[in-house]
Formats: C-alpha cells, structure tokens, sequence
C-alpha cells in the first residue's frame, strides 16, 4: 500500500507546489520509496524503511510527481502513485 496525502494539486494554481505526507506499508522486510518529479524518467530516493513508514515532503511537489514504492532487496515495485491535478471550479470574469 502506497498512500500520498493530498494525491492531488489545485488545478487553479498548477505550478503551486504542495505539501505531502506519503505514507506505505508493505509484505517486505525493507522497503525505499523513490520519487520522480514530472517529466523526470530516472526517480530518486526519497525514503527507506523497514515494513511501513510516513515521510512529509518539502514544498516541491507538483501535478504529475510519481512515488514508487520499491521492495529493497530486489527493487520490484511495489505500488505507484502519481500526484493529479484537480480540475479548477473557479469562475473568474
């Protein structure tokens, strides 16, 4: 399980990055949460931990960033989930 709170940014405001907790629970005994931010291919480690754990992020994180979680031992992923964007409902005019 792989659980990233809020999943989702404004859509009125796109490129206002968000505040995320990102939480996991897994059957392996280790496990690393990899982050890649939108149009990046390559993710980076964003945390490491035994069978569940929760991380808050910085103020990066934007539509499109994707966290996988990973099994540590032979990096088969795990769960996936990539932050959305929500449609934007103001009417302005």
């Amino acid at each position: 399980m792989l659980m990233v709170q809020p999943a989702s940014v404004d859509g009125c405001n796109p490129n206002q990055p968000v505040i995320t907790t990102v939480s996991w629970h897994s059957p392996a005994p280790k496990n690393r949460v990899m982050v890649a931010s939108p149009g990046q291919v390559e993710s980076k480690l964003f945390s490491e931990s035994g069978y569940s754990g929760s991380a808050k992020t910085g103020d990066w994180v934007l539509s499109g960033t994707r966290f996988t979680l990973t099994d540590a031992s032979n990096g088969h992923v795990l769960a996936e989930q990539t932050v959305s964007m929500t449609p934007c409902t103001s009417s302005q005019g």
